[in-house]
Parts: structure tokens; C-alpha cells; sequence
């Protein structure tokens, strides 16, 4: 993220929940993108994914947090280490978004993979995570965030009206 996008606490996020299939070599990825605000937040979507796919053999996640992207993790959950979390979480963090910026946050991806016999080795694993995130971010609704500052200012009843029309 740019100096002047971090000062102004512009960033990109996912509009709602978006959730996208890929099959690939008859392994089947689901992939699931939510807003998330906090680590709780995204480790709770986790949770509710194991639950609703029990049967699925890995429920690897990535996920982004805070307007200046201040938290990173990433999980492949029993795939060889580094061909599925960390490819996720470079699909969110070099996404490109709103005037070629790179500033996707709080969002957190969440792959459930159902193995489906043929075994795809680990750089076929790391262009599978990495292509069902961003096919997901693909065809996902985006909006611009913008931090604000609010401030409360003590008046009287009779200037209200007056300072509310000044601010305007």
C-alpha cells in the first residue's frame, strides 16, 4: 500500500460473502471470501466451514486484517507446508484493486479441498489455492473503505442547528 493510501486509511474489501468452486484434476476446491474485522472474526468463519464441510479433507485459510493490512496469517491445515496458505494469502495481498492498488483487507479466504484421487503434486497444489482465491476475488463484489475521524463537539441547543449547518 502506498504512504499516501496508509495516511488516508483507503482501503479495499470484499462487499459480502462470496463463495466459488474449482475442479481441478477432479479435486474439488471451495473457496469462501468474507469480510472479517478481527482474528476472532475470521477464525470463527474457519470454525463454520469445518462444521458445514465435516467430510472434506482440508480447510486451508488465508486472511488479511486492519486498514494498513497489519495482520497477515495464513494456514495450509495438513497440506506439504507452503503450497496452500501462503499462495492464498499472496493472492489477497498483491491483488490489484481500485487504481492498480494493491490494498486489499480485512478479508479472509477459506479453501475446503475434497480430494479427488489424482495427486497434484505441490506446485500444482500451490496454482490451485492460489487460482481458486483469485478466481473468487474475480467474480466478488469490492467496495473502497475510507477511515474517518469522529469527533464530538459540546454546544448548545440553540447553536446546534447553526454548527450543523456550518459543517455542512
Amino acid at each position: 500500500m502506498s504512504d499516501i493510501q496508509a495516511a488516508s486509511g483507503r482501503y479495499t474489501t470484499v462487499a459480502g460473502d462470496h463463495r466459488t468452486e474449482l475442479d481441478i484434476k477432479r479435486s474439488r476446491f471451495i473457496t469462501v471470501l468474507r469480510r472479517t474485522e478481527t482474528e476472532d472474526e475470521a477464525r470463527g468463519l474457519i470454525a463454520e466451514l469445518r462444521r458445514e464441510f465435516h467430510d472434506a479433507r482440508h480447510h486451508c485459510s488465508a486472511f488479511v486484517l486492519g486498514p494498513g493490512r497489519e495482520v497477515q496469517r495464513s494456514s495450509d491445515d495438513g497440506e506439504p507446508s507452503g503450497t496452500a496458505g501462503i499462495p492464498m494469502l499472496e493472492a489477497l495481498t498483491k491483488r490489484e484493486t481500485f487504481d492498480g492498488a494493491s490494498d486489499l483487507s480485512d478479508i479472509t479466504a477459506v479453501t475446503v479441498r475434497y480430494f479427488g484421487g489424482i495427486l497434484l503434486g505441490a506446485g500444482g497444489l500451490v496454482r490451485a489455492y492460489s487460482e481458486s482465491v483469485s478466481s473468487a476475488l474475480s467474480s466478488a463484489s469490492l467496495l473502497r473503505r475510507r477511515r474517518m475521524q469522529l469527533c464530538a463537539v459540546p454546544a448548545s441547543h440553540a447553536a446546534a442547528g447553526r454548527l450543523e449547518n456550518d459543517l455542512r
